[in-house]
């Protein structure tokens, strides 16, 4: 039902004057690792968010190579920020992004993390909702399996849907968005060249359009918000990145986004 839920509020999002949209102050926020924090996915979020007429404020709690049942520990150095927060702040939702291939490698720990932030969330926020940031394949991690990069994905999927199902939390399906810019859009770069793992711009804009339409139904097709021009520092390896993408990769990526989501 939960995906009939998502395809019909991000349809109905269409057809409706933009007046129609909530524009209750939402607070986000994401918890994760470097696949969260490269390109500043939150602000990418809020920026889109922000167009598209949400009163919207989201941060993020990082920390490189970050498992879930780290965060969920208050001796954790990440994990006692992320209890602050909570402690601090009422968030109307909550994105727990896991280890890139935790819930494929290690799936009992994966649930255990994923259990871990739940009990810290449900004991000091009183509406927020909690998504799952399924993440994308990649080539070391698919090769380690012996499988293609959407073979690869469709693991973490099929974890992430298993997990959800068991806890009865939505799944936002970035990878799967991941997968099919790959397969029928080659030419658009989703990973940092230095790694082919880390996102690209375009990655974590691709992203950033999912968690959009997935929390707030709104259909990102036709925002005009498309980063900063000029290239970053990532503290990763050589080479910097684009925090921009042109009109036409925009336009892919958010129809891409908008389809993974709504067939959902």
């Amino acid at each position: 039902s939960t995906s009939e839920e998502s395809s019909s509020s991000i349809e109905s999002s269409t057809s409706e004057e933009s007046s129609s949209i909530d524009t209750s102050p939402y607070r986000v926020l994401f918890v994760g690792n470097s696949f969260t924090y490269f390109n500043n996915l939150h602000s990418i979020v809020e920026n889109l968010g922000k167009e598209a007429g949400l009163d919207i404020t989201c941060e993020a709690v990082t920390k490189g190579s970050q498992r879930l049942i780290n965060t969920a520990n208050d001796n954790d150095e990440l994990g006692a920020i992320f209890s602050e927060k909570l402690s601090s702040t009422q968030y109307t939702h909550v994105v727990l992004q896991e280890h890139s291939t935790s819930p494929v490698n290690n799936y009992s720990q994966f649930k255990s993390g994923v259990q871990g932030c739940l009990n810290k969330i449900n004991a000091t926020q009183t509406n927020a909702k909690v998504y799952l940031y399924e993440t994308w394949g990649f080539e070391s991690f698919a090769s380690s399996k012996n499988k293609t990069i959407p073979e690869s994905e469709m693991l973490l999927r099929d974890a992430y849907d298993s997990l959800g199902n068991e806890l009865s939390l939505p799944v936002t399906y970035v990878g799967k968005a991941f997968s099919k810019v790959y397969t029928d859009h080659s030419s658009i770069p989703l990973y940092y060249v230095d790694d082919n793992k880390h996102p690209s711009y375009p990655g974590s804009y691709l992203s950033a359009c999912c968690h959009l339409a997935s929390m707030f139904h709104v259909d990102p097709r036709g925002l005009n918000y498309r980063g900063t021009q000029g290239q970053y520092e990532t503290g990763w390896g050589s080479t910097p990145i684009e925090q921009y993408v042109d009109s036409d990769t925009a336009s892919t990526l958010q129809n891409v986004a908008y389809e993974a989501i709504a067939s959902h």
